[in-house]
């Protein structure tokens, strides 16, 4: 007797939803701030904030990014919170895959067998997967 199917669908489809509520707040903070709605960027942010992993890690450099993009936010300087956020884009395309949890990637195809990871999220979102 197996109960591998049960003990694997659960988080991954609790993981899924998660990833993808977070994708979501990625991308309407990424329009916001591209399209210069400081308003939109600082609702989204909040967004961002609730549903980021905490690991309370002060060091975590992601957490220091999201500070700093707050910092920006509120003082009202978009250009800084754009250019912060077009920094933590690129650490998190770089770093893409690293931290996944076992399971099948989001798409709930088959995971990838020559080492790459799914672009599959990042394509349906507008090209930005956060899920790393």
């Amino acid at each position: 007797m197996s109960i591998t199917g049960v003990s694997q669908s659960l988080p991954t489809s609790t993981w899924s939803a998660a990833a993808q509520q977070r994708n979501d707040a990625f991308n309407a903070l990424d329009k916001a701030l591209g399209s210069g709605d400081l308003a939109g960027a600082q609702t989204a942010l909040a967004n961002v904030q609730k549903l980021a992993p905490q690991n309370g890690n002060a060091d975590d450099p992601f957490q220091k990014d999201l500070a700093s993009l707050s910092s920006a936010l509120q003082s009202g300087d978009l250009s800084s919170a754009q250019s912060t956020f077009s920094t933590m884009k690129q650490a998190m395309s770089a770093h893409r895959g690293h931290h996944r949890p076992p399971g099948p990637p989001p798409s709930g195809g088959p995971p990838p067998t020559d080492g790459s990871t799914s672009s599959t999220a990042a394509s349906a979102t507008g090209g930005l997967d956060i899920t790393a």
